[in-house]
Protein backbone atom coordinates (compact mmCIF):
# COMPACT_ATOMS: atom_id res chain seq x y z
CA UNK A 1 0.00 0.00 0.00
CA UNK A 2 1.64 3.28 -0.83
CA UNK A 3 0.50 6.90 0.58
CA UNK A 4 0.03 10.32 -0.62
CA UNK A 5 -0.39 13.65 1.45
CA UNK A 6 -2.45 16.70 0.58
CA UNK A 7 -1.46 20.60 1.20
CA UNK A 8 -0.06 21.97 4.24
CA UNK A 9 0.16 25.23 4.79
CA UNK A 10 3.29 24.94 7.04
CA UNK A 11 5.99 28.46 7.00
CA UNK A 12 9.27 27.82 6.82
CA UNK A 13 9.60 27.81 10.52
CA UNK A 14 9.21 24.15 10.78
CA UNK A 15 13.10 24.56 10.25
CA UNK A 16 13.52 26.43 12.72
CA UNK A 17 12.13 24.52 15.92
CA UNK A 18 13.97 26.07 18.38
CA UNK A 19 12.51 29.46 17.49
CA UNK A 20 9.10 27.69 17.01
CA UNK A 21 9.19 26.62 20.37
CA UNK A 22 10.31 29.76 21.98
CA UNK A 23 7.73 31.64 20.07
CA UNK A 24 4.79 29.79 21.81
CA UNK A 25 5.81 29.94 25.66
CA UNK A 26 3.51 31.66 27.67
CA UNK A 27 4.71 35.19 29.02
CA UNK A 28 2.14 35.50 32.52
CA UNK A 29 3.11 31.89 33.22
CA UNK A 30 6.95 32.73 32.98
CA UNK A 31 9.39 29.93 31.22
CA UNK A 32 12.20 29.31 33.28
CA UNK A 33 14.67 26.56 33.01
CA UNK A 34 12.58 24.30 31.10
CA UNK A 35 9.27 24.71 33.38
CA UNK A 36 6.56 26.68 33.91
CA UNK A 37 5.92 29.61 37.22
CA UNK A 38 2.08 29.01 37.39
CA UNK A 39 0.16 30.54 40.38
CA UNK A 40 2.91 30.09 42.61
CA UNK A 41 1.55 31.97 45.96
CA UNK A 42 0.06 29.64 48.12
CA UNK A 43 -3.36 30.29 50.00
CA UNK A 44 -4.77 28.27 53.10
CA UNK A 45 -6.31 24.91 51.97
CA UNK A 46 -4.85 25.17 48.70
CA UNK A 47 -3.83 22.01 46.56
CA UNK A 48 -0.27 21.61 46.12
CA UNK A 49 1.67 19.00 43.96
CA UNK A 50 4.31 16.51 44.80
CA UNK A 51 7.65 18.24 42.79
CA UNK A 52 6.39 22.09 42.62
CA UNK A 53 9.28 24.03 43.19
CA UNK A 54 9.17 27.76 44.31
CA UNK A 55 6.03 28.10 46.44
CA UNK A 56 5.55 31.33 48.62
CA UNK A 57 3.03 29.82 51.54
CA UNK A 58 3.27 32.73 53.49
CA UNK A 59 -0.27 33.42 53.70
CA UNK A 60 -1.04 29.93 53.99
CA UNK A 61 0.60 29.47 57.01
CA UNK A 62 -0.01 32.80 58.56
CA UNK A 63 -4.03 32.05 57.92
CA UNK A 64 -3.85 28.75 59.81
CA UNK A 65 -1.40 30.65 63.03
CA UNK A 66 -4.08 33.32 62.72
CA UNK A 67 -7.35 30.92 63.73
CA UNK A 68 -8.31 29.78 66.39
CA UNK A 69 -5.61 31.24 69.33
CA UNK A 70 -3.20 32.99 67.39
CA UNK A 71 0.72 31.49 67.47
CA UNK A 72 3.61 31.63 65.38
CA UNK A 73 4.38 27.38 64.40
CA UNK A 74 6.30 26.35 61.06
CA UNK A 75 6.08 22.83 61.95
CA UNK A 76 3.07 21.13 59.98
CA UNK A 77 1.80 17.30 60.23
CA UNK A 78 0.57 14.84 58.21
CA UNK A 79 -2.06 12.46 60.43
CA UNK A 80 -3.94 8.91 58.85
CA UNK A 81 -7.30 9.17 57.64
CA UNK A 82 -8.12 7.33 60.90
CA UNK A 83 -6.74 8.88 62.83
CA UNK A 84 -8.05 11.91 65.63
CA UNK A 85 -5.71 15.11 64.49
CA UNK A 86 -6.59 16.62 68.03
CA UNK A 87 -5.65 13.46 70.13
CA UNK A 88 -3.23 12.07 68.84
CA UNK A 89 0.61 12.71 67.44
CA UNK A 90 0.91 12.94 63.70
CA UNK A 91 2.73 10.25 61.39
CA UNK A 92 5.29 12.64 59.81
CA UNK A 93 6.10 16.00 60.62
CA UNK A 94 8.01 18.72 58.36
CA UNK A 95 9.55 22.39 59.55
CA UNK A 96 9.15 24.68 57.22
CA UNK A 97 11.29 27.42 59.52
CA UNK A 98 12.99 29.49 56.33
CA UNK A 99 11.56 27.89 53.30
CA UNK A 100 7.79 29.77 53.14
CA UNK A 101 9.05 31.67 50.53
CA UNK A 102 10.60 29.07 48.46
CA UNK A 103 9.14 26.26 49.07
CA UNK A 104 9.12 22.89 46.83
CA UNK A 105 6.96 20.13 47.47
CA UNK A 106 9.38 17.56 47.70
CA UNK A 107 9.12 13.72 46.71
CA UNK A 108 11.49 12.82 49.47
CA UNK A 109 9.05 14.31 52.19
CA UNK A 110 6.08 14.07 50.75
CA UNK A 111 5.85 11.24 48.66
CA UNK A 112 3.15 8.64 50.25
CA UNK A 113 1.43 11.30 52.46
CA UNK A 114 -1.14 12.71 50.49
CA UNK A 115 -3.75 14.73 51.77
CA UNK A 116 -4.05 17.52 54.04
CA UNK A 117 -0.87 19.07 56.35
CA UNK A 118 -2.21 20.90 59.65
CA UNK A 119 -0.17 22.84 61.52
CA UNK A 120 1.35 21.11 65.11
CA UNK A 121 0.81 22.54 68.18
CA UNK A 122 4.42 21.28 69.81
CA UNK A 123 2.80 23.25 73.35
CA UNK A 124 -0.16 20.62 73.31
CA UNK A 125 2.11 17.76 73.11
CA UNK A 126 2.26 17.29 69.20
CA UNK A 127 -1.35 17.11 67.77
CA UNK A 128 -2.91 19.47 65.72
CA UNK A 129 -3.62 23.11 66.33
CA UNK A 130 -7.05 23.30 67.65
CA UNK A 131 -9.79 25.66 65.52
CA UNK A 132 -7.34 25.94 62.59
CA UNK A 133 -7.79 24.07 59.15
CA UNK A 134 -5.81 22.56 56.83
CA UNK A 135 -2.29 24.68 55.88
CA UNK A 136 -2.32 22.60 52.50
CA UNK A 137 -3.75 20.19 50.65
CA UNK A 138 -1.01 17.67 48.96
CA UNK A 139 -1.60 15.70 46.22
CA UNK A 140 0.49 13.64 43.94
CA UNK A 141 -0.11 14.60 40.03
CA UNK A 142 -2.26 12.34 37.82
CA UNK A 143 -1.24 12.71 34.14
CA UNK A 144 -2.72 10.56 30.95
CA UNK A 145 -3.62 11.42 27.06
CA UNK A 146 -5.98 9.59 24.68
CA UNK A 147 -6.47 10.26 20.77
CA UNK A 148 -9.78 10.79 19.98
CA UNK A 149 -11.31 10.87 16.58
CA UNK A 150 -14.45 13.59 16.14
CA UNK A 151 -16.04 11.49 13.59
CA UNK A 152 -16.69 8.51 15.51
CA UNK A 153 -19.19 8.99 18.39
CA UNK A 154 -18.32 12.27 18.46
CA UNK A 155 -14.42 11.43 20.24
CA UNK A 156 -14.07 7.62 20.28
CA UNK A 157 -10.50 6.68 21.54
CA UNK A 158 -8.74 5.79 19.21
CA UNK A 159 -5.49 5.51 20.65
CA UNK A 160 -3.20 3.01 19.50
CA UNK A 161 -5.32 2.11 16.34
CA UNK A 162 -5.00 2.99 12.26
CA UNK A 163 -6.79 5.91 10.60
CA UNK A 164 -7.18 7.15 7.37
CA UNK A 165 -5.07 10.12 6.24
CA UNK A 166 -7.33 12.69 6.76
CA UNK A 167 -9.28 12.00 9.93
CA UNK A 168 -9.45 14.86 12.42
CA UNK A 169 -8.45 14.33 15.77
CA UNK A 170 -8.16 15.60 19.05
CA UNK A 171 -6.52 15.21 22.32
CA UNK A 172 -8.55 14.21 25.86
CA UNK A 173 -6.19 15.15 28.73
CA UNK A 174 -7.13 13.15 32.26
CA UNK A 175 -5.59 15.01 35.06
CA UNK A 176 -6.03 15.99 38.23
CA UNK A 177 -4.24 19.05 37.95
CA UNK A 178 -6.79 21.70 36.67
CA UNK A 179 -7.35 22.92 40.29
CA UNK A 180 -4.20 24.35 39.97
CA UNK A 181 -5.75 27.41 38.41
CA UNK A 182 -8.15 28.03 40.82
CA UNK A 183 -7.61 31.75 41.77
CA UNK A 184 -9.72 31.84 44.73
CA UNK A 185 -6.96 29.34 46.14
CA UNK A 186 -3.12 29.95 44.06
CA UNK A 187 -1.93 33.15 42.64
CA UNK A 188 -1.56 35.13 40.22
CA UNK A 189 -3.61 33.65 37.98
CA UNK A 190 -3.88 35.64 34.54
CA UNK A 191 -5.53 34.19 31.71
CA UNK A 192 -8.25 31.60 32.35
CA UNK A 193 -9.36 30.55 28.94
CA UNK A 194 -6.68 30.15 26.44
CA UNK A 195 -3.64 28.37 25.62
CA UNK A 196 -0.26 29.13 24.99
CA UNK A 197 1.50 32.77 25.06
CA UNK A 198 -0.27 35.15 27.63
CA UNK A 199 -1.99 32.14 29.93
CA UNK A 200 -1.19 29.94 32.46
CA UNK A 201 -0.27 27.28 30.61
CA UNK A 202 1.74 24.35 32.10
CA UNK A 203 0.87 21.18 30.02
CA UNK A 204 2.62 20.09 26.80
CA UNK A 205 1.29 17.57 24.01
CA UNK A 206 4.33 16.16 22.68
CA UNK A 207 3.53 14.48 19.36
CA UNK A 208 6.51 13.04 17.42
CA UNK A 209 6.36 11.87 13.88
CA UNK A 210 8.35 8.26 13.54
CA UNK A 211 11.43 9.93 11.61
CA UNK A 212 11.91 12.04 15.31
CA UNK A 213 10.30 14.88 14.54
CA UNK A 214 9.00 16.69 17.19
CA UNK A 215 5.51 19.10 16.32
CA UNK A 216 4.83 22.36 18.93
CA UNK A 217 2.13 23.38 16.53
CA UNK A 218 -0.51 21.37 14.52
CA UNK A 219 -2.70 22.76 11.48
CA UNK A 220 -6.44 22.46 11.77
CA UNK A 221 -9.03 22.50 9.33
CA UNK A 222 -8.55 26.27 8.24
CA UNK A 223 -4.86 25.55 7.70
CA UNK A 224 -4.50 27.49 11.22
CA UNK A 225 -1.78 26.33 13.33
CA UNK A 226 -3.17 25.47 16.94
CA UNK A 227 -0.27 25.40 19.67
CA UNK A 228 0.33 22.30 21.69
CA UNK A 229 2.76 24.34 24.06
CA UNK A 230 1.85 25.82 27.17
CA UNK A 231 -1.89 24.32 27.50
CA UNK A 232 -4.17 26.09 30.17
CA UNK A 233 -5.82 23.54 31.58
CA UNK A 234 -8.69 24.31 33.94
CA UNK A 235 -11.46 21.40 33.77
CA UNK A 236 -11.79 17.99 33.77
CA UNK A 237 -11.74 16.32 31.58
CA UNK A 238 -9.92 18.94 29.03
CA UNK A 239 -9.87 18.26 25.55
CA UNK A 240 -7.52 20.00 23.13
CA UNK A 241 -9.86 21.40 20.39
CA UNK A 242 -12.92 21.81 22.18
CA UNK A 243 -14.85 24.32 23.80
CA UNK A 244 -16.30 22.56 26.41
CA UNK A 245 -13.12 21.10 26.79
CA UNK A 246 -15.28 17.62 26.99
CA UNK A 247 -16.92 15.60 24.61
CA UNK A 248 -19.69 16.31 22.81
CA UNK A 249 -20.59 19.59 21.18
CA UNK A 250 -18.60 22.68 20.64
CA UNK A 251 -15.77 21.75 18.56
CA UNK A 252 -13.32 24.57 18.24
CA UNK A 253 -10.59 23.22 16.07
CA UNK A 254 -9.18 19.51 15.23
CA UNK A 255 -6.16 18.51 14.13
CA UNK A 256 -6.13 17.91 10.70
CA UNK A 257 -4.03 15.13 9.14
CA UNK A 258 -4.69 15.09 5.60
CA UNK A 259 -1.96 17.41 5.83
CA UNK A 260 0.64 15.48 7.34
CA UNK A 261 2.73 12.08 6.22
CA UNK A 262 1.63 8.25 6.63
CA UNK A 263 3.09 7.00 9.21
CA UNK A 264 2.92 6.39 13.22
CA UNK A 265 2.95 9.04 15.04
CA UNK A 266 3.38 9.22 19.24
CA UNK A 267 1.56 10.99 21.75
CA UNK A 268 2.11 11.92 24.66
CA UNK A 269 1.48 14.99 27.62
CA UNK A 270 4.03 16.47 30.22
CA UNK A 271 3.72 18.64 32.73
CA UNK A 272 5.94 21.38 33.24
CA UNK A 273 3.92 22.94 36.24
CA UNK A 274 6.87 24.40 38.32
CA UNK A 275 9.48 22.20 37.47
CA UNK A 276 7.50 18.84 38.52
CA UNK A 277 9.01 17.28 35.99
CA UNK A 278 12.49 17.53 37.36
CA UNK A 279 11.48 17.25 40.67
CA UNK A 280 9.17 14.16 40.97
CA UNK A 281 11.29 11.39 39.35
CA UNK A 282 11.30 7.21 39.39
CA UNK A 283 14.37 5.67 39.03
CA UNK A 284 15.95 9.05 37.80
CA UNK A 285 13.66 9.27 35.03
CA UNK A 286 10.10 11.02 34.70
CA UNK A 287 7.11 9.71 36.43
CA UNK A 288 5.28 7.88 33.71
CA UNK A 289 1.72 8.50 35.09
CA UNK A 290 2.33 11.24 37.29
CA UNK A 291 4.15 14.17 35.58
CA UNK A 292 4.45 12.70 32.09
CA UNK A 293 1.83 10.41 30.53
CA UNK A 294 1.99 6.91 29.25
CA UNK A 295 2.91 7.39 25.01
CA UNK A 296 -0.02 6.70 23.11
CA UNK A 297 0.39 6.06 18.81
CA UNK A 298 -1.86 6.68 16.01
CA UNK A 299 -1.03 5.56 12.74
CA UNK A 300 -2.08 7.25 9.40
CA UNK A 301 -2.40 5.41 6.59
CA UNK A 302 -3.08 6.79 3.04
CA UNK A 303 -5.08 5.87 0.09
CA UNK A 304 -4.32 2.69 -1.70
CA UNK A 305 -2.67 3.33 -5.08
CA UNK A 306 -4.07 1.56 -8.86
CA UNK A 307 -2.11 -1.35 -9.57
CA UNK A 308 -0.55 -0.78 -12.69
CA UNK A 309 1.87 -2.07 -15.05
CA UNK A 310 5.92 -2.21 -13.38
CA UNK A 311 8.88 -2.26 -15.70
CA UNK A 312 12.48 -1.72 -14.48
CA UNK A 313 13.42 1.48 -12.50
CA UNK A 314 14.95 3.82 -8.42
CA UNK A 315 17.37 6.75 -6.36
CA UNK A 316 16.55 9.92 -7.84
CA UNK A 317 18.13 13.41 -9.30
CA UNK A 318 15.23 15.11 -9.84
CA UNK A 319 15.62 17.20 -13.11
CA UNK A 320 12.99 20.53 -13.13
CA UNK A 321 11.34 21.71 -16.67
CA UNK A 322 12.51 24.79 -16.92
CA UNK A 323 10.45 27.71 -18.86
CA UNK A 324 11.26 31.48 -18.96
CA UNK A 325 9.16 31.93 -16.03
CA UNK A 326 10.75 29.42 -14.23
CA UNK A 327 11.10 30.15 -9.96
CA UNK A 328 13.28 28.28 -7.71
CA UNK A 329 12.03 26.32 -4.39
CA UNK A 330 13.05 23.71 -2.09
CA UNK A 331 11.90 20.14 -1.07
CA UNK A 332 12.59 18.54 2.25
CA UNK A 333 13.29 15.32 1.97
CA UNK A 334 12.85 14.29 5.90
CA UNK A 335 9.43 16.16 6.43
CA UNK A 336 8.06 15.93 2.26
CA UNK A 337 7.41 19.64 2.18
CA UNK A 338 8.09 21.74 -0.96
CA UNK A 339 8.15 25.57 -0.42
CA UNK A 340 7.74 27.67 -3.82
CA UNK A 341 8.99 31.20 -4.65
CA UNK A 342 5.37 31.58 -6.25
CA UNK A 343 6.16 35.43 -7.42
CA UNK A 344 9.64 34.80 -7.77
CA UNK A 345 11.34 37.17 -5.82
CA UNK A 346 13.21 35.00 -3.72
CA UNK A 347 11.75 35.98 -0.31
CA UNK A 348 9.77 34.07 1.61
CA UNK A 349 6.07 35.52 1.81
CA UNK A 350 3.64 33.68 3.89
CA UNK A 351 0.05 33.94 2.04
CA UNK A 352 1.65 34.47 -1.56
CA UNK A 353 4.48 31.76 -1.84
CA UNK A 354 3.23 27.83 -1.50
CA UNK A 355 4.18 25.14 1.28
CA UNK A 356 2.57 21.70 0.43
CA UNK A 357 3.23 18.75 1.93
CA UNK A 358 3.64 15.88 -0.85
CA UNK A 359 5.65 13.06 -0.22
CA UNK A 360 7.18 10.69 2.21
CA UNK A 361 10.38 10.26 3.82
CA UNK A 362 12.76 8.69 1.25
CA UNK A 363 10.85 10.22 -1.84
CA UNK A 364 12.11 12.40 -4.67
CA UNK A 365 10.87 15.21 -5.42
CA UNK A 366 9.93 15.29 -9.61
CA UNK A 367 8.38 18.70 -11.28
CA UNK A 368 6.82 19.08 -14.75
CA UNK A 369 3.38 20.53 -16.46
CA UNK A 370 1.70 16.94 -15.87
CA UNK A 371 -2.00 18.22 -18.02
CA UNK A 372 -0.02 20.38 -20.77
CA UNK A 373 -2.55 23.17 -19.55
CA UNK A 374 -1.64 26.16 -21.62
CA UNK A 375 -0.26 28.43 -19.17
CA UNK A 376 3.25 26.58 -18.67
CA UNK A 377 2.27 25.99 -14.74
CA UNK A 378 4.65 23.26 -13.76
CA UNK A 379 3.75 21.27 -10.63
CA UNK A 380 5.27 18.84 -8.34
CA UNK A 381 5.09 14.91 -7.97
CA UNK A 382 7.32 12.54 -6.04
CA UNK A 383 8.88 9.56 -7.15
CA UNK A 384 9.39 6.28 -4.78
CA UNK A 385 13.00 5.07 -5.37
CA UNK A 386 12.59 1.76 -3.64
CA UNK A 387 9.25 0.11 -5.62
CA UNK A 388 9.24 2.45 -8.49
CA UNK A 389 6.31 4.67 -8.22
CA UNK A 390 5.28 8.12 -9.20
CA UNK A 391 2.56 10.28 -7.29
CA UNK A 392 1.86 13.55 -9.78
CA UNK A 393 0.18 16.65 -8.62
CA UNK A 394 -1.89 16.88 -12.13
CA UNK A 395 -3.63 19.91 -11.40
CA UNK A 396 -1.11 21.49 -9.78
CA UNK A 397 -3.09 22.29 -6.41
CA UNK A 398 -1.11 20.46 -3.75
CA UNK A 399 -3.61 18.08 -2.61
CA UNK A 400 -4.50 14.58 -3.49
CA UNK A 401 -7.40 13.70 -5.52
CA UNK A 402 -7.73 10.71 -6.38
CA UNK A 403 -9.23 10.03 -10.01
CA UNK A 404 -7.75 13.50 -10.90
CA UNK A 405 -3.83 13.30 -9.96
CA UNK A 406 -1.58 10.44 -11.14
CA UNK A 407 -0.37 7.38 -10.29
CA UNK A 408 2.45 5.57 -12.06
CA UNK A 409 4.39 2.43 -11.35
CA UNK A 410 7.60 3.08 -13.68
CA UNK A 411 11.19 2.13 -12.27
CA UNK A 412 12.63 0.04 -10.01
CA UNK A 413 15.47 -0.26 -7.47
CA UNK A 414 18.72 1.55 -8.54
CA UNK A 415 17.00 3.64 -11.41
CA UNK A 416 16.67 7.37 -11.50
CA UNK A 417 13.69 9.57 -12.47
CA UNK A 418 13.99 12.08 -15.62
CA UNK A 419 11.12 14.26 -17.18
CA UNK A 420 10.48 16.13 -20.13
CA UNK A 421 8.08 16.68 -23.29
CA UNK A 422 9.60 13.85 -25.13
CA UNK A 423 6.77 13.69 -27.97
CA UNK A 424 6.18 17.56 -27.99
CA UNK A 425 2.54 17.80 -27.25
CA UNK A 426 3.57 20.26 -24.75
CA UNK A 427 3.15 17.90 -21.90
CA UNK A 428 5.48 16.73 -19.26
CA UNK A 429 6.29 12.79 -19.42
CA UNK A 430 7.69 10.50 -16.89
CA UNK A 431 10.95 8.25 -17.54
CA UNK A 432 13.89 6.66 -15.79
CA UNK A 433 17.90 6.30 -16.29
CA UNK A 434 19.26 2.88 -15.36
CA UNK A 435 23.10 4.03 -14.34
CA UNK A 436 25.17 0.89 -14.30
CA UNK A 437 23.81 0.18 -18.08
CA UNK A 438 22.65 3.80 -19.28
CA UNK A 439 19.44 3.15 -20.21
CA UNK A 440 16.83 5.53 -20.62
CA UNK A 441 12.74 4.10 -20.33
CA UNK A 442 10.80 6.89 -21.71
CA UNK A 443 6.84 6.95 -21.52
CA UNK A 444 6.67 8.76 -24.81
CA UNK A 445 2.76 8.93 -25.13
CA UNK A 446 2.62 9.73 -21.23
CA UNK A 447 -0.11 7.02 -20.07
CA UNK A 448 1.99 5.28 -17.44
CA UNK A 449 1.97 2.16 -19.03
CA UNK A 450 4.94 0.37 -21.08
CA UNK A 451 3.86 -0.09 -24.26
CA UNK A 452 6.73 -1.98 -26.71
CA UNK A 453 6.92 0.34 -30.14
CA UNK A 454 5.40 3.08 -28.63
CA UNK A 455 7.51 4.19 -25.37
CA UNK A 456 11.01 4.61 -26.16
CA UNK A 457 14.49 2.81 -24.57
CA UNK A 458 17.77 4.25 -25.34
CA UNK A 459 21.59 3.09 -24.40
CA UNK A 460 23.01 6.58 -23.67
CA UNK A 461 25.81 7.11 -20.59
CA UNK A 462 28.46 4.97 -19.29
CA UNK A 463 28.87 3.59 -15.72
CA UNK A 464 28.92 7.11 -13.50
CA UNK A 465 27.01 9.30 -16.21
CA UNK A 466 24.11 10.97 -14.48
CA UNK A 467 20.80 12.15 -16.43
CA UNK A 468 20.26 15.25 -18.21
CA UNK A 469 17.19 16.46 -20.11
CA UNK A 470 16.96 19.67 -22.63
CA UNK A 471 15.47 20.81 -25.54
CA UNK A 472 18.26 20.65 -27.47
CA UNK A 473 17.28 21.91 -30.78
Amino acid sequence: MVFQFQRLKYHIVITLIALVLVSVMPVSAVFINGYYNVAPNIQQGATVFIGEQGLNISDALASANAQGSPTAITTIGWWASAANIHLSSPTVTIDLNGRQDQFTVTQAEFDGYEGQWYLVDSVLTGVAKANAGAVFNVKSPKLDITIRDVGQNDGADVSGTSVPNGTKLQFQIGTNMYMVLNPAMRNPVYNLTGSGVNTDGYLDIQVKYQNGTTFSKLFDDNNLERTLIALNVTTQPYTWGRANAGRGPGIDYVWNTSTYPPGTYTVSVLSRLNNMQSNYLIGGTMYTGRTVSNVKTITIIGMPLTTVTTIPITTPTPIPIMSATTKIGTYNPDLSIWYLDYNGNGLWEPGTDKAYFWGATGYQPVTGNWDGSVDGKVKIGTYNPTIGIWYLDYNGNGLWEPGTDKVYNWGAPGYQPVTGDWNGDGKVKIGTYNPSLSIWYLDYNGNGLWEPGTDKVYRWGATGYAPVVGKWS
